[in-house]
């Protein structure tokens, strides 16, 4: 790639493009920052809605701020994790996901 412009632009092809559910969550204001086409059909959300949801919308198992706050401190300090938990699509629908984080620090902010 040449230029700057052009290394963004493969970025979000395969950021929006990808078959696996991509999101970024700014973990300070517990708000979906990114999030991909395969997001919006995995859930059922409009681009519109989804921006306006957090992560206690999606959730079945971490239904309070506590138990939300601890996983994603665990996750912060561990760096990383993985695991299966339930999830809910806007129909109200429950499925399992399988969940990939990674804390990432871009622009002195941990997503």
């Amino acid at each position: 790639m040449d230029n700057l412009n052009n290394q963004l632009q493969l970025f979000e092809t395969l950021f929006f493009e990808s078959l696996d559910s991509l999101l970024v969550l700014d973990v300070e204001k517990n708000k979906f920052i990114y999030f991909n086409n395969q997001t919006l059909k995995m859930y059922g959300y409009t681009n519109i809605e989804f921006s306006e949801i957090t992560p206690y919308d999606l959730s079945v198992e971490f239904t309070n701020n506590l138990k939300m706050e601890n996983k994603q401190e665990e996750i912060i300090l561990k760096g990383w994790d993985k695991f299966i938990t339930k999830h809910k699509r806007k129909n109200g629908e429950i499925f399992e996901v399988y969940v990939k984080s990674k804390k990432i620090i871009f622009n002195n902010k941990i997503l």
